[in-house]
């Protein structure tokens, strides 16, 4: 029966399915009993490195054998009647001209099977897949899948190839009994008499279609089937070309896996994250239940991944989501939702408490250093939290606000949380029209300097400044730096601003020189960013230069979150800048996670106590104690201690008598302009 449906295939070519050809794993085409070509595959082009353009219906073969003899795949040219030869050899089953010494494709043996009514068929396969013993092979036995043909009204199989043995692992005599259903365990007899109904009344006559097949030891495995109605035969029947497709669904199962997780971390991406939330919010409204959104940033993590480089930044954005997972319950959901933003989806709480106590359990974990590559690295995270229903209804505004408050928490000092309001919707209306005037404002001349005194405490002499920037606004007036600077640091502005500053401070420092005034040191600061930035010590050392600016009246100040971010590298840069000739400070100290081995690490000259402890120093006996105990430190390492803040002459004599060595403040004048400041300096004392 199978040689009869090879010779009815090859009666008359325009009814033979093409389709069926392309879905053979082999390189096939069909002559004629006049040897022109009717059908051919993409496989039999393939295997022979043919182009469509080379080959038309109706081509005589020795045309094809003249192509490839001009091309150079027999050797030197061969002659006309060598061409003749290769013909008749075709004609009687010789398939030595269909596997040329020099063709690419050696791995491949091309074979001839002569139809019984004229014509015949070139098959190409893989050489390990042929039985060497029988070269005598048909269509069917040639087919690298599982062929099937199976009556269409009793389903039993009436012949089935090699492979079918192989895969199924069924004896043919077993196979005789059988029926598709035997071997098809997600149809049943109704579902599968359907289908063939519906491939018979159609008028392509055949379809395709995935289900599993199962072998005789109970396993199964996926397939793709092309299922072809035969209605010529007698008695009538189906032909199923079987395809295993074990490997390309596993490779669509990766592909699948790949697009919901995030391939840094393995946490959820941002696509499953919205499924997951739209679930939760099922889940709330059912249970009568709160569900809380936390969206997280960390802090810092620009500095590392500009400073230590992007591969250390992955590794830390893994740790980040292993001690995020330590926090959460197992019924949360983590994602990474890009870059350094997570999400946490808290359901099933009762209370807004519930969401501050896991708020507060990430930022503890966040907060204790992170060791990679024998560096410990601070990283800290600000979180903003919404709470559904009472903020929004959909995933997207839940996200929004969530993100809101987030900026809201840095806003706030970083390393702390935020839960949403709905006037901050306001507030980061009005922070992103001030980042569009913010970009322009350098280049218009917008901002200036202006310059507060430091005091010698023992005396009341001054000996330096700092410089202060201010943003002079078209519109919104003088704009202080807390309101600017986090946007500048955001967007990547601060670099160039922080520039302007150094460059614009030195030469002011060197032109009141210039003028008579006594030499003082001028302090700039420098933010996260600018300290991180790989043109920092050119840019002090060209600032020197240019201005003529002796390096040890310049102290550069940096916070001490700055410089314990990655206290390593912190060393490194520091360093540098102590070769250059200028002075270091550390800013804001007592404010961050500052070690006393790192503190004796860094080559520090002055050290400036927070003003948020010298407000209260009168009257809190903590914050006297600890401003006590970093005057104790910075005489035991021999820095210079400053106060920051002094607004009182109460603060200003208690410190004085416990040993501070400068002070800095509103009790001794308020930041002034470069116009103001020798004027101040001249009539200061008096």
């Amino acid at each position: 029966m199978a040689n009869e449906a090879v010779d009815k295939s090859s009666k008359e070519s325009n009814e033979f399915p093409s389709e069926f050809l392309e879905y053979l794993g082999q390189g096939l085409a069909i002559f004629d009993q006049k040897f022109r070509l009717q059908h051919y595959n993409r496989k039999f082009l393939d295997t022979l490195s043919l182009k469509r353009d080379d080959l038309f219906i109706g081509m005589p073969f020795e045309d094809l054998v003249r192509l490839r003899s001009e091309r150079g795949d027999y050797g030197p040219k061969v002659s006309e009647d060598k061409i003749r030869e290769a013909v008749e050899k075709t004609r009687y089953g010789d398939a030595s001209y269909l596997r040329p010494e020099q063709v690419e494709r050696k791995d491949f043996r091309g074979h001839i099977t002569n139809f019984r009514r004229g014509g015949f068929l070139i098959s190409y396969d893989s050489v390990d897949s042929f039985d060497s013993v029988n070269v005598d092979l048909n269509l069917i036995d040639l087919i690298g899948q599982e062929l099937f043909v199976f009556e269409a009204d009793t389903l039993f199989f009436t012949y089935v190839n090699r492979h079918v043995l192989q895969n199924l692992k069924f004896s043919m005599e077993q196979l005789k009994k059988m029926t598709p259903l035997d071997i098809k365990p997600m149809f049943n007899h109704f579902q599968f008499r359907k289908l063939l109904q519906e491939v018979r009344q159609g008028q392509d006559k055949h379809y395709t279609f995935e289900t599993v097949h199962k072998r005789s030891d109970e396993t199964v495995y996926p397939v793709e089937i092309y299922l072809q109605y035969n209605p010529d035969t007698e008695p009538e029947t189906f032909t199923a070309v079987v395809r295993d497709i074990t490997a390309r669904k596993k490779a669509e199962k990766t592909i699948r896996k790949q697009a919901q997780v995030d391939a840094l971390t393995g946490l959820p991406n941002r696509t499953v994250f919205f499924d997951r939330l739209v679930m939760a919010q099922l889940h709330a409204d059912r249970e009568e239940h709160l569900l809380a959104l936390h969206f997280l940033d960390l802090d810092n993590f620009k500095d590392v991944n500009d400073s230590r480089g992007h591969s250390m930044g992955d590794t830390l954005l893994n740790e980040v989501g292993k001690l995020l997972k330590s926090v959460v319950r197992k019924s949360d959901t983590i994602a990474r939702l890009g870059g350094d933003e997570f999400a946490i989806i808290q359901s099933g709480i009762n209370n807004v408490a519930d969401a501050e106590a896991l708020a507060n359990k990430v930022l503890k974990a966040l907060s204790e250093p992170i060791e990679i590559a024998n560096s410990q690295l601070f990283i800290g995270a600000s979180v903003g939290i919404t709470i559904y229903p009472f903020d929004d209804q959909t995933p997207e505004e839940l996200l929004r606000n969530a993100d809101i408050a987030m900026y809201e928490a840095k806003n706030r000092g970083r390393n702390g949380f935020a839960f949403y309001d709905i006037n901050m919707s306001d507030a980061i209306r009005d922070r992103n029209e001030l980042e569009q005037d913010l970009h322009g404002a350098l280049e218009k001349g917008e901002f200036f300097l202006v310059y507060q005194p430091k005091v010698l405490s023992a005396t009341g002499d001054v000996v330096g400044m700092e410089a202060l920037i201010r943003w002079q606004h078209p519109a919104r007036g003088v704009i202080l730096p807390a309101d600017f600077i986090p946007i500048a640091e955001s967007t990547g502005l601060i670099v160039s601003i922080g520039a302007w500053v150094l460059r614009t401070a030195a030469a002011q420092a060197k032109s009141w020189q210039d003028r008579g005034m006594l030499p003082l040191t001028m302090a700039v600061n420098l933010s996260a960013v600018q300290f991180r930035d790989a043109q920092l010590i050119e840019l002090v050392r060209s600032a020197i230069d240019e201005t003529g600016l002796d390096p040890t009246l310049l102290e550069i100040e940096i916070t001490e979150s700055t410089a314990m971010g990655d206290a390593s590298n912190t060393a490194l840069i520091l360093d540098s800048l102590v070769a250059i000739g200028v002075k270091i400070s550390l800013d804001d100290f007592g404010t961050g996670y500052s070690s006393l081995a790192y503190l004796k690490r860094f080559p520090l000259d002055t050290i400036k106590i927070d003003m948020s402890f010298i407000h209260d120093i009168l009257t809190n006996s903590n914050d006297a104690a600890i401003v006590q105990a970093v005057i104790n430190m910075g005489q035991a390492l021999d820095m210079t201690i400053i106060a920051e803040g002094v607004e009182t002459s109460g603060q200003n004599s208690y410190l004085a008598e416990n040993g501070c060595d400068e002070v800095q403040g509103y009790f001794f004048s308020k930041p002034v302009r470069a116009e103001d400041f020798p004027a101040l300096i001249k009539n200061y004392k008096q």
